[in-house]
């Protein structure tokens, strides 16, 4: 894979939500703030937290549906776990945006490895399960210094995940 393939997936990623949605122009990105420090000898080398959006709330990652609202609450909670019910609400609500934001994958292509390998982006998208989320929510957790910047909708980091990365 080039080193120009990321950006420009991730360019028209940006334009389709943009003409999807009937936003302007999407915001600079951002630099992503540093990982938590680890904590120190509390666990075993081979603990991986579950793939949930609880999980990916307590390190303060902030997904954001198509319209820019927030899936989940993190305001006044500080690191404290989603509860099972606001969990499956928010799981929901991301199957929704990607199923929302298909046509976004339109021109994105195939994806080229992975589970997804030979797919269509906007077939992924409009076909997309709690298992899809959840296996996404396995990369987010296991490099969270990418999502840990600014808020980012859920569909697009899906999206720039499945053409770049092929995963999983």
């Amino acid at each position: 894979m080039s080193d120009s393939k990321p950006p420009r997936a991730i360019d028209q990623l940006q334009k389709g939500l943009s003409r999807l949605f009937g936003e302007k122009a999407p915001p600079p990105a951002q630099e992503p703030a540093p990982t938590p420090p680890a904590e120190s000898g509390q666990r075993p080398a081979a603990w991986r937290p579950a793939a949930t959006l609880s999980a990916v709330a307590q390190l303060r990652i902030q997904f954001l549906d198509n319209a820019k609202r927030p899936l989940y609450p993190i305001a006044g909670r500080g690191t404290g776990p989603l509860s099972r019910d606001e969990e499956a609400v928010a799981l929901s609500r991301c199957v929704e945006a990607l199923h929302e934001a298909k046509a976004a994958g339109t021109h994105l292509g195939k994806a080229p490895v992975g589970a997804y390998a030979g797919r269509e982006a906007e077939e992924v998208m409009g076909q997309a399960t709690v298992e899809d989320v959840r296996a996404f929510l396995a990369f987010v957790l296991a490099s969270p210094r990418t999502f840990m910047g600014a808020p980012v909708r859920f569909s697009e980091a899906f999206l720039a995940w499945l053409v770049d990365r092929g995963e999983p």
